[in-house]
């Protein structure tokens, strides 16, 4: 038996039968030849796709295993982080605050999650709250008060 369940056997005589009975029906057998080439290249390049992916973890993972232990402004437990991940997303949420004065914790994160989804290897909303807490446990950026939605800035 094969991966796909069917026997061994089953498939010479399944391939000789298309071919052998290409003469008869031209046309139809192209077809069919044709959807299982590209049902093949569908399957080759999605199984490639995986491979990429799992092999750029494993790259990303030897690269840098250094950590951060993140605070949180109202004294709670931090969590620890990758040092690339928590340097990547603060510099972007630096540069990004900086470049708006003030803004709003929602636009921050939908600015981060299109900029930064493509080549982040994390889930980009969960690093910028855990990052935007510890920035604000260290005072480099504070909560606008009095504001709905809230809204972040350097603090000064």
């Amino acid at each position: 038996m094969c991966q796909f369940g069917v026997k061994k056997s089953v498939l010479p005589i399944a391939i000789g039968m298309i071919f052998g009975s290409f003469y008869q029906e031209k046309e139809r057998n192209k077809e069919l030849i044709f959807n299982i080439l590209r049902l093949n290249f569908y399957l080759i390049d999605n199984f490639l796709k995986l491979r990429c992916k799992k092999l750029k973890h494993v790259l990303r993972s030897m690269k840098d295993d250094n950590k951060i232990m993140t605070l949180h402004p109202q004294g709670k437990k931090g969590v620890n982080i990758l040092q690339r991940r928590y340097d990547l997303i603060k510099d972007f949420m630096l540069d990004t605050i900086k470049a708006h004065g003030e803004i709003s914790y929602s636009d921050l994160n939908d600015l981060a999650v299109d900029k930064l989804s493509d080549t982040f290897d994390g889930k980009v909303p969960w690093y910028v709250v855990t990052v935007k807490l510890d920035l604000e446990a260290r005072g480099i950026i504070e909560r606008v008060p009095k504001i709905s939605p809230h809204k972040v800035r350097i603090k000064t």
